[in-house]
């Protein structure tokens, strides 16, 4: 595929948007990498998708604050199971 089709594309795709009411960040960055398999419509429309599906990572950014909350998440966790044992061991 050209890149002449894929802005082609990308044009529409916001077109579409837009016409719908859907809203995209400011300045959404684009992938236009299919991995080889020859599709970039599907390739493209994942892209889109993850900006409308909650959860998805479609900016480094949101990767990084999830990535940090589970981290947190997990410290947490730990240091409850520690104080528990620790209660557990001085009550027995």
């Amino acid at each position: 595929m050209k890149q002449s089709e894929i802005n082609m594309l990308l044009k529409e795709a916001a077109e579409c948007l837009k016409k719908h009411n859907w809203k995209l960040p400011p300045e959404p960055e684009w992938c236009a990498t299919d991995f080889g398999l020859g599709e970039y419509e599907k390739a493209g429309l994942v892209e889109v998708l993850q900006f409308l599906a909650p959860g998805r990572h479609a900016r480094l950014s949101d990767f990084v604050v999830d990535a940090l909350a589970a981290c947190a998440g997990l410290v947490g966790a730990r240091a409850i199971d520690w104080m528990i044992r620790r209660v557990q061991r001085s009550a027995a």
